[in-house]
């Protein structure tokens, strides 16, 4: 058990580097039902980041260790070991491949198309998801959205693809919440993607919405020419359905997946969020100052300095939202892939890498790929998808705990045995009394109907109402029961009084 305690701590604060130099990963534990507790895994090679099927492996090994103030408890362990896919013990599980899972699968890919990305790379876009999406199940529910200065999502309107502004009017937030929108409306099926490569995917504006963050710029950018191409949405100030693209899918997804469902982003972006000429802007506002040096050498060194000095708050912005953006997407079991593209910066790789590694996803980088191997990278990121292994536990876990999960496995030809470089933590929480769920269930129910404000209050009247009611039926009951037995009396009496009577009358 020690040592089994020192490699669990050593496991839980290895950095980041280390997480993606691992074979076996645990990708998502699903605690809904602690009786049916599930744990989805998969492998890659450390080296070139390909995917490796887990029916590969003769020996696989998942430990799921309950945690008490962030220590593993001794003897409370549980240990599941497959042989060649079959359960061996000591606590025995199900082994099934994804592409033979009954889970439904729902996938999300977030491609940039701002005005910084080449025709050429867009057409390697267009051609790379057509290929990637060849693992997937037939079931798979797959949707597109694309961000420039706009936010557009790929919808099927009989049977028609064409590509809408998210945020625009305001319609979809609201044809969403009055249940307008169904699924097949936003997700299609894998074979539909194939049919896009035959259709452009125009690149909009140079104010990207990965994150959506403010721009501070828009003054300056303006003065060069460069206008936001969503600026009618501020004008209008209406209630935006996402600020930014990976917080678009998110919402999409939280909206129409069921909760039981997995669900999964794969980002294809080089990172850049905001204006795309803000070096210039800063280089622009800064060379009158740094021309007084003198010398060039000089000049251009405190020009360099300038720039960074005026990046570094813009840096600054985004990593505090990556720290919001990654427990909201934790907390809704969705998992981050990521490819960047080609010639992508190493700042914004970082927190792209950040974010996948974060949520459970794999990142990979293509700065420098060519066209072949970044059209490859996107098919290596759906492939270790479908490859995935789904375990399900037989054991009832305890309720109220947190629990960190990792793997082991080995080859047959290999006896060296390959682990988990991290510790995925999930916690098993208590299931709630009905009385909760059956409320939890109306307030869902009203806010979808009349929409977030007025849904909570609606649903204390139709509560209170509806108690009033029960009152009022348990009265009434109550009443007829005590006029039922007033009857019975009175019939009782009536009788004594007509045998008195009789017995008089002799």
């Amino acid at each position: 058990m020690a040592n089994l305690r020192i490699a669990l701590i050593l496991l839980l604060f290895l950095p980041l580097s280390a997480w993606a130099r691992g074979r076996v990963k645990v990708g998502w534990v699903d605690t809904a039902d602690p009786s049916n507790v599930r744990v989805v895994l998969s492998a890659v090679n450390r080296k070139t980041m390909a995917p490796v099927n887990l029916s590969d492996f003769e020996y696989l090994r998942v430990d799921a260790v309950p945690l008490d103030n962030g220590q593993p408890q001794e003897g409370q362990e549980l240990t599941l070991e497959f042989q060649n896919q079959g359960s061996i013990g000591p606590t025995t599980g199900k082994f099934v491949l994804s592409g033979k899972s009954q889970v439904p699968l729902f996938v999300v890919f977030v491609a940039a198309m701002h005005g910084y990305v080449s025709r050429s790379m867009e057409s390697a876009i267009r051609e790379g998801l057509g290929k990637a999406v060849k693992p997937f199940r037939q079931d798979t529910k797959v949707g597109l959205l694309l961000y420039g200065d706009r936010i557009r999502l790929l919808m099927n309107t009989k049977g028609s693809l064409h590509f809408v502004d998210v945020n625009e009017d305001g319609r979809l937030l609201a044809e969403l919440r009055n249940h307008k929108v169904k699924v097949q409306d936003c997700f299609v099926a894998p074979k539909a993607l194939k049919s896009l490569r035959r259709h452009r995917f125009h690149t909009i504006g140079m104010f990207p919405k990965l994150w959506g963050i403010h721009e501070s710029l828009v003054a300056e950018a303006k003065k060069r020419g460069h206008y936001p191409m969503d600026t009618y949405l501020f004008q209008k100030k209406q209630e935006l359905f996402a600020q930014g693209a990976i917080e678009a899918a998110a919402r999409l997804i939280m909206a129409l997946a069921p909760s039981h469902s997995e669900r999964v982003i794969i980002v294809l972006s080089d990172g850049r969020d905001g204006y795309l000429d803000a070096q210039t802007v800063f280089a622009a506002q800064s060379a009158t100052r740094c021309q007084k040096q003198g010398d060039i050498r000089k000049a251009l060194q405190c020009l360099s300095r300038a720039i960074a000095k005026k990046a570094v708050p813009r840096y600054q912005a985004r990593v505090r939202y990556l720290k919001r953006l990654i427990p909201f997407l934790q907390a809704l079991n969705l998992r981050v892939f990521v490819v960047s593209y080609p010639h992508s910066h190493s700042l914004e790789e970082q927190l792209l890498s950040a974010l996948a590694e974060k949520t459970g996803g794999t990142f990979r980088s293509g700065r420098n790929a060519d066209r072949k191997t970044f059209i490859n990278l996107i098919t290596q990121t759906t492939t270790e998808i479908a490859q995935e292994a789904v375990i399900t536990i037989d054991k009832t876990l305890q309720t109220g705990k947190w629990y960190a999960f990792f793997a082991a496995a080995q080859r047959q030809a290999s006896k060296k045995e390959m682990t988990s470089r991290h510790a995925y933590l999930a916690f098993v929480a208590p299931r709630p009394f009905i009385v909760i769920r059956l409320f939890n269930r109306l307030e869902g129910f009203m806010c979808a109907k009349v929409g977030n404000n007025w849904g909570p209050p609606l649903t204390w009247v139709v509560l209170v109402l509806a108690i009033l009611l029960i009152y009022v039926f348990i009265a009434s009951i109550i009443k007829l029961i005590k006029a039922l037995k007033n009857i019975g009396k009175a019939k009782k009496l009536q009788k004594a009084a007509r045998a008195k009577l009789k017995r008089k009358g002799r």
